[in-house]
This record gives C-alpha cells, sequence and structure tokens, in this order.
C-alpha cells in the first residue's frame, strides 16, 4: 500500500512538469560556414544506465524541465515513464493510452507529446488524473512514412518529425529521407518539409569531409544503387547550438546538421554499446543522453554525454 501511494505521488510531480507535396532531390543544403568540432565521445559514455526488462524496448526520450528529469516511452504499451538523470533509476510510471507503436516523447510546458510510426500525434494533459486527457493530430503521413523520431523546437514552437521509410510522393523516394514539422500553435502538420537527405548527397559530404581512412565505416549506407540505408531512429535539437542530431540504428551513425538541413558532421556508433539507438535528447546545458533497445544478450541501457567545453 505504501508502495502504490509512493508511486501515486511521484506520478503526479512527473506528469506536472494537406496533401504532401513532391519535392526536389537536388536542394539539400549542404554547405558549411566554419568548421564543426563534434563536442562528445559518442563511444565513450560517461554514465550507462541498465534499464529494467519493462523498458527493454524503450523507444523514445524527452527531458522534464521541471525537475530535471527524463521521460521515456517504449514501443509497445501506452506506459510513460519518468527516468532519474543521476541514477537512471524509474522513479515514476503512468499509463497514458491503449497499447500501441509509439515512437517519440516531447513534454512542452504542462503538455506531453507522443508520436506513433503512423504519424499520428498525442497531447497528453492531466496526467495526475486516473485517466489522462488526450487529444490526437492525424495528417497526411502515415505507416510508409514510418515516423521513428520527435524533437521540439523552441524556436519556432514546432515538433519535429522524422520518417525512417521511404519519401513518399517524392521524385526519388527510395534514396530520400524526410523530416516534417507540426506546428503546435496551428496544430497542423506542414505539407512541405523541413528538409531531407539524400543518399547521392550524403554519400559526396562523406566523401568530401570525411578522412579517407574512416569513409568505409559509413559504406553501409550505400548497399545498392537504389537503396539507402538511412533510416532515422531519433532526433534531437541541441539547446545550445540548435543544430539537429539525428541518431540511425538501422546503419549505427548518428548525423549533425543545422536548422536548414546542411549536413555538418557523421559520427559512426559503436555497435556493442549502441546495439539498437532509439531515443535522443538534450538537457538544458547540453548533456546528451541516449537510448538503446536491448539486444539478445544485453538489457537496454541509457548512455549520458557530458559536453566537452
Amino acid at each position: 500500500m505504501i508502495n502504490r501511494i509512493l508511486l501515486g505521488l511521484c506520478c503526479i510531480l512527473f506528469f506536472a512538469c494537406n496533401p504532401s507535396k513532391k519535392i526536389q532531390t537536388t536542394t539539400i543544403n549542404t554547405e558549411v560556414d566554419v568548421p564543426y568540432k563534434f563536442p562528445y565521445t559518442i563511444n565513450q559514455p560517461n554514465k550507462s544506465f541498465r534499464l529494467p526488462k519493462i523498458l527493454e524496448e524503450i523507444s523514445g526520450l524527452g527531458f522534464c524541465l521541471d525537475d530535471k528529469s527524463l521521460c521515456a516511452i517504449q514501443d509497445e504499451n501506452g506506459l510513460l515513464f519518468r527516468i532519474d538523470t543521476k541514477s537512471g533509476e524509474v522513479i515514476a510510471e503512468k499509463k497514458f493510452y491503449k497499447d500501441g507503436d509509439y515512437e517519440g516523447v516531447e513534454m512542452v510546458g504542462d503538455k506531453t507529446y507522443i508520436v506513433k510510426s503512423t504519424g499520428t500525434i498525442y497531447e497528453v494533459t492531466n496526467l495526475d488524473k486516473e485517466v489522462p486527457t488526450i487529444k490526437k493530430y492525424k495528417s497526411f503521413l502515415n505507416k510508409k512514412h514510418n515516423v521513428e523520431g520527435l524533437a521540439y523546437d523552441p524556436a519556432t514552437n514546432h515538433l519535429v518529425l522524422a520518417c525512417k521509410g521511404h519519401a513518399a510522393n517524392t521524385e526519388d523516394d527510395k534514396k530520400a529521407r524526410v523530416f516534417y514539422y507540426f506546428n503546435l500553435d496551428s496544430k497542423e502538420m506542414r505539407g512541405e518539409p523541413l528538409f531531407y537527405f539524400h543518399k547521392d548527397q550524403v554519400m559526396e559530404f562523406i566523401e568530401t569531409n570525411v578522412a579517407e581512412e574512416n569513409r568505409h565505416l559509413f559504406k553501409v549506407m550505400d548497399p545498392g544503387a537504389d537503396e539507402f540505408k538511412l533510416g532515422p531512429s531519433g532526433i534531437a535539437i541541441h539547446p545550445i547550438t540548435q543544430n539537429y542530431y539525428i541518431v540511425s540504428s538501422k546503419s549505427k551513425v548518428l548525423i549533425v546538421c543545422n536548422p536548414k538541413g546542411a549536413l555538418l558532421h557523421f559520427e559512426k556508433l559503436n555497435k556493442k554499446i549502441h546495439f539498437q539507438p532509439e531515443g535522443i535528447v538534450f538537457d538544458p546545458y547540453g548533456t546528451l543522453y541516449i537510448s538503446t533497445e536491448a539486444d539478445k544478450q544485453e538489457a537496454a541501457f541509457i548512455y549520458k554525454f557530458e559536453m566537452k567545453k
């Protein structure tokens, strides 16, 4: 009984916290104004948090500004978790909706936004109540787009959605990966993409900007003429630089681009650490957190990376 009361208190604290247009495939912005220095040791985390079995399929991370904790979801159950950033312990758990394929989570003020792989966005409020309030927003996105990542941009008050699937309604959909945005003021998904990556331009960027001895690490993204093995699985916006950080579990890479989609940097993720990176988020000071789903030998983890000064 005492444990249930404490859990209930934790939950209250926790939760107080048009059709798509066709796009061209030759307009991605790849201009870089100044040399970029990556400020993290992405394969050497400062801390590692082993997660309980219920979070083996952790699929999204957000940050709770009010109490400086993480919020997390997994891609099978309609459960929302709060995780301590110092210990990695789950300190609250709340059922927000029925089971489904949930892929990303962000907390904006007193609202929690969760995205499904179909592109449906759930606005969740009143999480301190027995039955939270849910508003659903649907758009032209669907299963073919396969939404996997969600980020919040406070500068524009937009949610940014990363699509793992083929870019439908494009001239070269198998080679493009698209990022859309949802306006939180109008509660509408914009038909045109925020930006997109095209395989030919990504591989050209690597050929030009990655040291020759490391280029082979990224060849996995180019398995054949008609395929692009880059499936974004998580996205976050750096609170200081405003650059976008995108992880791909499929190709085990982390991409950094600016808000216009200009490619800045690629990092190869060590698959022995990042088994299946699905969640990524920053705290307000630039500390980076990446979650990875469990594999057959290991549990799921959240890794913490301090920003280098």
